[in-house]
């Protein structure tokens, strides 16, 4: 018997059946699987996206240079040196100002800092108390310390988002998160979250925070470039879910793929490409990417929340685009858009052939 299926449409059928024996291809690369699912999707409809727009690149972090601060140090003059004295600051100042001091990481100098505002702050009250009609003594002590209160934020800038472990953290001169790989974020959460706490509140003196522990924690921010995997991942998802969010629209306005609302052989198809495809193989690694950013993000934003200064505007520039989770045109919002609107995109095309699923979660 003669076949009656258009050249076409037989294709369609062959190049459908030869996937499902053969799989997507391209191991654990989202890429891969982006266009197998972008390719597969347009043969059974007979549409392309609508636009050919390339997928820009990831800017760099901003480099160290263009985020650290600079930081004023105490002048002393005869009454400071006084004062120092009398408050058991001169070791410190001299530690500080040696050639070693001057070398010293972000995060010592944090460190160096906090005691020293928490230690001038102390000893002030205390001169308050047991001589408070000396005046000038009293005003040379209050000086000192809101030159260090003033000095305080721009350490904790210099010593988080300026410093560079953050630049190792923050990298985005990596592969996007492969879609079968294991990434282990409760360490890097936790660091962030001690950072944030320091942040918060950092006239309290870091009492219970020792240097070596406070190391521990920045060794664990470098070892993986895990928000250039990440952002690499949401920044990929986005670029193609926008794609084929292209092609389902361009089905569903043509209304051709289920004349009348009746059940078609392609319609069939494209469900199998939906339940194979997309279930199967792109929703997961989306939903991994929502697994994982979602907490990475909102603990940058809390530390960047905690930051009491302006950065610069090179940082601004890159958070505001790629890592802020509250940016409407942001990386993260438009992300979650596009994968709404190829649910979307979905329930318009299955519902037009009667091919809805069920409950609304087979479609997140």
């Amino acid at each position: 018997m003669k076949s009656v299926l258009r050249p076409s449409f037989r294709r369609i059928v062959s190049l459908f059946c030869l996937g499902f024996l053969t799989g997507c291809g391209g191991g654990d690369a989202p890429e891969a699987m982006f266009r197998n699912y972008i390719e597969r999707v347009g043969n059974v409809t007979g549409f392309q996206p609508a636009t050919t727009e390339t997928m820009e690149g990831l800017p760099p972090y901003p480099r160290t240079r263009d985020l650290v601060l600079p930081e004023e140090e105490v002048r002393v003059g005869v009454l400071s040196y006084l004062a120092l004295g009398e408050c058991r600051l001169l070791q410190e100042v001299g530690e500080r100002n040696s050639s070693l001091g001057r070398v010293q990481a972000a995060s010592g100098r944090l460190l160096y800092e906090m005691r020293f505002y928490d230690q001038i702050s102390t000893c002030e009250r205390d001169v308050r108390q047991s001589r408070p009609d000396d005046r000038g003594f009293l005003d040379e002590l209050a000086a000192i310390r809101r030159a260090k209160e003033i000095a305080l934020p721009r350490a904790f800038w210099n010593a988080t988002f300026a410093s560079p472990e953050f630049h190792i953290l923050l990298s985005t001169g990596t592969p996007p998160l492969q879609r079968n790989e294991a990434l282990s974020l409760a360490e890097i959460e936790a660091a962030l979250a001690t950072l944030t706490r320091l942040g918060n509140r950092l006239r309290d003196g870091p009492r219970d925070l020792s240097l070596a522990t406070l190391e521990e924690r920045y060794f664990e921010l470098q070892r993986a470039k895990v928000a250039g995997k990440l952002l690499q991942g949401l920044h990929l998802s986005r670029h193609h879910l926008v794609r084929a969010t292209e092609i389902l629209r361009q089905t569903a306005d043509a209304g051709q793929l289920c004349p009348m609302g009746r059940k078609t052989t392609r319609g069939e198809y494209l469900h199998n490409v939906f339940v194979k495809f997309y279930a199967g193989e792109v929703q997961p690694y989306i939903a991994m990417l929502h697994r994982h950013g979602a907490p990475f993000l909102g603990l940058l934003h809390e530390l960047r929340r905690a930051e009491t200064v302006e950065p610069p505007v090179a940082f601004l520039a890159f958070y505001d685009r790629w890592l802020s989770p509250e940016t409407a045109e942001g990386l993260w919002q438009s992300f979650d858009r596009a994968v709404k609107d190829h649910t979307r995109g979905w329930q318009a095309v299955l519902t037009q052939c009667g091919l809805m699923p069920r409950g609304p979660e087979d479609l997140q």
